[in-house]
């Protein structure tokens, strides 16, 4: 396993700190000092620093329940979504449930969220130019997937209007193009006539990166 410290020179890309999608969550008692015991959190599918991963697809990712930081995942076969790799220890879980029962009880992504019961990182995003807050006008055309490119296209007039960046997602058909392979959103947010969301939006300087 590739690690990475303070030292290490990464060019170019960007750098962010990720909440970490570890999966289902058991305790156990470790040895503490003085020989008492302390909780020991362990997640399904941990992360660790040197990893390979990907932005993670889950729907409840989205800017209010993430607090608009990004979630990664393990990267997994076939993946063709943006992908980095964690540079950094992982931070400690910022809320640790109070026991298993609690820990099991947060089964989903949304849940884990909502407790802080998460780890978090700096990951390395290799392929991206630039990330930054951007709002999401939903036209009611595709659910905008976290790491996919082609589901979204600059909003001009909005843009002009409001003077931020503003987004659309968009529907690929025959007659019309795809959304532009140069965005990407690091959150979800399901297809609808009225949203208008706030995310993170990823300017990708090339291709994604395919897994097998």
């Amino acid at each position: 396993m590739t690690t990475y410290n303070a030292g290490d020179y990464i060019k170019g890309g960007v750098k962010r700190t990720c909440w970490l999608d570890e999966g289902a969550i058991t305790l156990s008692n470790g040895r503490g000092l003085g020989g008492g015991t302390v909780p020991v959190v362990t997640g399904a599918a941990e992360i660790s620093n040197g990893m390979v991963v990907s932005v993670s697809v889950d729907t409840g990712n989205t800017w209010e329940n993430t607090g608009g930081s990004p979630v990664v995942t393990r990267v997994a076969n076939g993946d063709d979504l943006l992908m980095g790799v964690v540079i950094s220890e992982p931070e400690e879980m910022e809320r640790k449930p109070a026991d298993q029962t609690a820990a099991t009880a947060a089964n989903t992504i949304a849940l884990r969220l909502a407790g802080r019961h998460l780890r978090s990182a700096t990951v390395w995003f290799p392929n991206v130019i630039a990330m930054t807050k951007a709002r999401l006008k939903c036209v009611n055309a595709v659910n905008v997937t976290p790491g996919a490119t082609g589901l979204l296209n600059i909003d001009v007039s909005e843009c002009v209007a409001d003077g931020g960046i503003t987004v659309n997602d968009v529907a690929p058909s025959d007659n019309n193009p795809t959304g532009s392979t140069s965005l990407c959103s690091m959150h979800y947010q399901a297809k609808s006539a009225t949203a208008d969301v706030p995310i993170m939006l990823a300017f990708v300087g090339g291709k994604t990166l395919g897994a097998t």
